[in-house]
Order: C-alpha cells, then sequence, then structure tokens
C-alpha cells in the first residue's frame, strides 16, 4: 500500500509497524521507490523514523512473501503515521481506511480479513509482479474473507476485473462477508459495467444473508460526545 504526501524542509515521517511470519517473508519500507528498512521472522511493535526531503513523497509498504505460511500469523502491520506533526490515520488516495487497521491481512483462525482497496491494489500489485495465481491461491485457503468498505473507492477496469474474479472463484466454494456504504444499485459505478455487476450480484445474493444498518455512525456519536465533554 502507499500514499503521497507534502514534505516540507526538516519533516519526518513516523510509524509503528510489527510483522508475524517466516523470517524468508519481508516487510518493507519505501520512500520513493528507494527501500529504507525491511523486517521479518517475529517482530513486535517498533517505531520507525525518516527524514524526508521538501517536496512530494511516496511513501510504500511492501509485505513480500513467500506461498507458505507454516510459521507464525502470516501478517503485517502498519499504524500511527505521521508526516510532521500531521497525523494520517486516513491518507488520501489509496486506501479509504485508517492505517490503524492491519496492513494487508489479519489472519484469524480460517478467515482473511482486508480493507476491499487494499485488497485491490495488492492483486494489482501481484499481477504486475507475475504472481497473481499464486496470491489467488492463498486466498482460497481461507475458509472466510472479510472485505470491508467496499465502494469507498471505485476500481480501474482492470482492479474491477480481478476482484470480480476472487469473489466468482469462491461461489459455493468459501465464505465471503462484505461490508459496504452502497445499495446494490451503486455497485456499478463501482465495478464500471452493468453486465459486470449484474454477474457479480447474482453469485453473491445466490445464497446470502444481507444485513441493512441505518443507524447513526458510531464514530460521530463519540465526537459528539467527546464536543460535548470538553465544553463542560
Amino acid at each position: 500500500m502507499q500514499t503521497t504526501v507534502t514534505a516540507v524542509a526538516g519533516d519526518k515521517v513516523s510509524f509503528y509497524w510489527k510483522v508475524s511470519s517466516e523470517s524468508s517473508d519481508r516487510l518493507q519500507f519505501y520512500i520513493d521507490d528507494d527501500l529504507q528498512d525491511s523486517i521479518g521472522g517475529e517482530v513486535d511493535w517498533q517505531k520507525k523514523s525518516y527524514a524526508l526531503t521538501a517536496g512530494s513523497r511516496t511513501l510504500k509498504w511492501v509485505y513480500d512473501k513467500d506461498s507458505s505460511d507454516e510459521e507464525g500469523e502470516d501478517c503485517g502491520w502498519v499504524d500511527g503515521l505521521t508526516v510532521g506533526t500531521d497525523s494520517l490515520t486516513a491518507p488520501p488516495g489509496a486506501f479509504g481506511e485508517a492505517l490503524d487497521c492491519d496492513l494487508k491481512f489479519a489472519r484469524t483462525g480460517d478467515s482473511l480479513w482486508c480493507t476491499t482497496p487494499s485488497l485491490v491494489n495488492r492483486l494489482e500489485e501481484m499481477r504486475k509482479q507475475y504472481q497473481l495465481e499464486r496470491f489467488l491461491t492463498q486466498l482460497d485457503r481461507a475458509d472466510l474473507l472479510v472485505c470491508d468498505a467496499l465502494g469507498y473507492l471505485s476500481f480501474s477496469r482492470t482492479g474491477a476485473g480481478l476482484l470480480f474474479q476472487v469473489f466468482a472463484d469462491r461461489y459455493e466454494r468459501g465464505s465471503v462477508l462484505i461490508t459496504s456504504n452502497l445499495a446494490f444499485g451503486e455497485w456499478v459505478h463501482v465495478f464500471q459495467g452493468e453486465r459486470m455487476t449484474a454477474a457479480l450480484l447474482d453469485r453473491l445474493t445466490h445464497h446470502c444473508h444481507i444485513f441493512e444498518m441505518n443507524g447513526e455512525s458510531y464514530r460521530f456519536k463519540q465526537s459528539v460526545g467527546k464536543s460535548k465533554n470538553k465544553k463542560k
């Protein structure tokens, strides 16, 4: 995953990261495609800081792994990202979710959790590296695939096609849980075509439970509560 920031002279990027994996798997951090550091094996939370030169800088984290998951949770995490004095808990353009979520996948038993934008980013990345089939095999091992926040960002036609492939491959073979703020009728804007959207919904809704939640946002409710407490 990656994001682009505008740095001024003297700025630093800071974040916490950890990894639970085989020693051959590496969680890597890049600035403008230059590798800064990598960790692998069992590493608990560490804080890292790096100086930034002024201007537009691209920050990127890559979890480079093989097809084995014999050791650890097979997972990397990034949390508490700041540039200068600014917290980037919701960076622009790349995720649509806070960086205090797992970097790629959080493995719990036989389930895999990810934000849908991060999954699509990973699929496109694996396709470019000619490792897509291996990555799809890894996804296929999970009994349950949880895809959070579908609809916050639209995808390229290639990304939409890859996500369709993941969901279609799991039809009647593996469970999928999807969260979205969009009604089904609006999914056409995410998948950029009525035909693909109709085919996907046909598969997803064949054996499914739909939970529609129209309550007040708990985040908004908490923010209002904090604001009221400060005024007292």
